[in-house]
């Protein structure tokens, strides 16, 4: 909760100094980043390297083939099917990757981008969930944590009768 609250922080920041047509901060590859991020880290998919080559790899061939071909359900077939491809050649399988490339082909904000949209929003946002899930899994590790804390932290409102 605390990554996204600060995500959406950001992304309100952004439309109040830029205006409401600013290119939004968050999209919607992030949830399914975090699901990953925060629920199953030990997956292949969270490693860094498929988390920054997946990021980085689909949002170029996104962007590049919207430059050359224009935003249709073609480039975004072909966005979805290159930017697999890639992925899987270099080891860095990461679907919310797959998601990013149909966000920047579908989204005007994304599009109007450019070739920053490869650091921002997508690679920044990405590492910041990656590190906000590094920091919640040091504080696990670092504290004893059972569920018998969480019924006594809400006062007991939820315990079996």
């Amino acid at each position: 909760m605390l990554a996204f609250g600060a995500l959406g922080m950001v992304d309100e920041s952004i439309k109040s100094v830029y205006g409401a047509r600013a290119a939004p901060f968050m999209c919607g590859s992030w949830a399914s980043l975090s699901v990953l991020a925060f629920g199953v880290v030990d997956a292949p998919p969270m490693r860094l390297w498929n988390v920054l080559v997946g990021t980085v790899c689909s949002a170029a061939i996104a962007t590049a083939l919207v430059g050359a071909c224009g935003a249709s359900w073609q480039t975004r077939a072909l966005s979805l099917s290159l930017s697999t491809a890639f992925m899987m050649r270099l080891g860095a399988i990461h679907p919310p990757a797959g998601a990013l490339a149909m966000i920047i082909v579908d989204n005007a904000a994304f599009t109007s981008l450019g070739w920053t949209a490869l650091a921002y929003p997508a690679l920044v946002g990405s590492l910041f969930i990656v590190a906000m899930s590094a920091a919640c899994q040091a504080a696990k590790n670092s504290f004893e944590f059972e569920w018998s804390d969480v019924v006594d932290a809400i006062g007991g409102r939820w315990r079996r009768r």
